[in-house]
């Protein structure tokens, strides 16, 4: 017989399953709903080990009625929350395609770095960047020492937008490429800034159009609500163009499975180079059981990858991502299946909705 604190614990953990996947269903803006959308792939290890533990109570006791009611449930969690991350494995088809199948184009790589505005471990940056050679950068959270400490070692980006903040949403953008009709928008925040440029990779091919943000999270220390960051994402993807070439990268503050991030796919039409590829957890950089995807970079239809990868400890919460990327003077890829499995037309409305209520 299994002693009645063993089993406690296994019930006790199993409700705490049943919970954490059933509060991101209801569509509420507050972050105590919103944060379960993060942990999936946590939520699902521990149903799998709920599982484990309700299997030895099952077995060990006559009457287990009870344990076998809530195994029978927390395997159609289990399945529930697979759906969810299943796309971030590499068992999925990919929805970018590689390069190496697709022919020659022309080669872009980007660094998005969250650089943590209290950290002053620079050189693990630039040493970052040194090494993966990238024709673009993007820091997150750089106030004016970070520019300062930056600057004047980034000879071979000359093109720059400093957007310098102390409030936790600064924002600096490094070019080898000229940086054409750069603007600095506040779209839902008045000290929340995002970055809009263009570049011109080759004569015979239109501009490639980046867009840079970082909108407020969801949490008990900065929003108690959703809304601000679903609104910015909302209002991006509805700025994209179909026809034109577009990267948008940054800290969206949000995974890459939820429902707002899969709607800005579905309304955008861009593409999560990830799917088919893996998770990159790129947050929290110092707990290694509690990481996911927050920071991302989609692509319009016009590109194949080269690379994907998150890349070492820059001393900051978040790790950097790099996406290697062929810009193709047509469209390459497909994003039908990519607007199939957007969110719902219902929760698009309740989007609407909460968008409208904060104008």
């Amino acid at each position: 017989m299994l002693s009645l604190a063993i089993t406690g614990i296994v019930y006790l953990m199993s409700f705490a399953v049943i919970l954490a996947s059933v509060l991101p269903i209801v569509v509420n803006p507050h972050w105590a709903f919103r944060v379960f959308d993060f942990p999936r792939l946590q939520i699902t290890c521990a149903a799998i080990i709920s599982l484990a533990g309700l299997a030895v109570i099952i077995v060990c006791q006559s009457d287990a009625i009870f344990a076998l009611s809530l195994a029978a449930l927390l395997s159609i969690i289990t399945v529930y929350q697979c759906w969810w991350i299943f796309p971030y494995t590499k068992l999925h088809k990919k929805h970018v395609k590689n390069s190496r199948n697709h022919g020659a184009g022309v080669g872009i790589k980007l660094i998005a770095a969250n650089v943590l505005q209290t950290n002053t471990e620079y050189e693990k940056l630039l040493e970052v960047i040194h090494d993966n050679d990238p024709d673009i950068i993007v820091t997150l959270e750089s106030d004016s020492t970070w520019e300062k400490a930056l600057k004047p070692r980034l000879q071979n980006y000359p093109h720059c937008i400093a957007v310098p903040q102390d409030n936790l949403y600064g924002m600096h953008v490094f070019s080898r490429l000229p940086l054409l009709n750069s603007k600095v928008l506040y779209r839902v925040k008045d000290d929340i800034p995002s970055i809009t440029a263009d570049i011109s990779v080759a004569d015979d091919m239109p501009p490639i159009h980046l867009y840079f943000i970082h909108p407020m999270p969801p949490s008990p220390t900065e929003a108690d609500e959703s809304t601000s960051r679903d609104q910015e994402l909302i209002l991006v993807a509805r700025e994209i163009d179909d026809a034109q070439a577009y990267i948008v990268a940054g800290d969206l503050n949000d995974v890459a499975w939820s429902r707002t991030t899969r709607l800005f796919r579905k309304l955008s039409g861009l593409l999560d180079p990830r799917i088919g590829r893996g998770f990159f957890n790129t947050f929290h950089a110092h707990w290694r059981l509690l990481r996911w995807p927050l920071d991302h970079v989609f692509v319009s239809r016009h590109f194949t990858v080269d690379q994907v990868q998150r890349l070492p400890d820059i001393g900051s919460d978040h790790f950097p991502i790099m996406l290697a990327v062929s810009y193709h003077n047509k469209y390459v890829n497909d994003t039908s299946e990519e607007t199939q499995e957007g969110a719902s037309d219902m929760e698009q409305a309740v989007l609407d909705d909460r968008m409208n209520e904060t104008k």
